[in-house]
């Protein structure tokens, strides 16, 4: 699990954004040119930064060390991760308004519903670890960091990106039985 928990989002990223340069028709050389750019040390120093202070380590204790275990004893796994999920997203708002993110109406709508699929796989994650809050630390830290250190997602790779989290959240839906 740790594996997946480090290396699952970027290879996901690298897997969209060659998806989407191989349908477009674009040459994959100026991508691999992008990674073949990438400083080791930077990358692990801005991982390490993001892990322990970028948000993983502080927020993961409450949303799956303290509230996803009671909202599972309530609810489903599926039920209790949008429950959480949707709070998770609505934490992350005032963001917007810090100029963290680019304020856009339609980003901050769509990102109250991209969630669903990758906090079902953090719960998929938490649960599949025995309640291991390391491996979800390390999973957010992934998901925060790697969009900073790979080559930017251009043209369709954001979508093709979702799509391929909302493949990898229902399989484990389905093998794991999370109703």
């Amino acid at each position: 699990l740790f594996v997946i928990a480090l290396c699952a989002w970027p290879i996901l990223v690298i897997a969209s954004s060659i998806l989407d340069l191989l349908f477009s028709g674009q040459s994959l050389s100026t991508y691999t040119l992008g990674l073949s750019a990438i400083e080791p040390v930077s990358a692990l120093v801005l991982f390490a930064t993001i892990f322990l202070l970028g948000g993983p380590l502080q927020e993961e204790p409450g949303w799956r060390g303290f509230a996803l275990p009671r909202l599972q004893c309530l609810y489903n796994p599926i039920v209790a991760s949008i429950i959480l999920g949707f709070l998770w997203q609505l934490w992350h708002v005032p963001l917007y308004f810090t100029g963290f993110y680019a304020f856009d109406t339609t980003a901050l709508l769509l990102r109250l519903v991209d969630f669903i699929p990758g906090v079902i796989i953090v719960t998929w994650l938490y649960n599949r670890a025995g309640g291991s809050l390391l491996i979800v630390v390390l999973f957010h830290a992934s998901m925060d960091a790697f969009p900073q250190i790979l080559p930017a997602q251009i043209g369709w790779a954001p979508r093709i990106f979702d799509l391929l989290l909302l493949v990898w959240a229902v399989i484990v839906i389905f093998t794991d039985r999370m109703w």
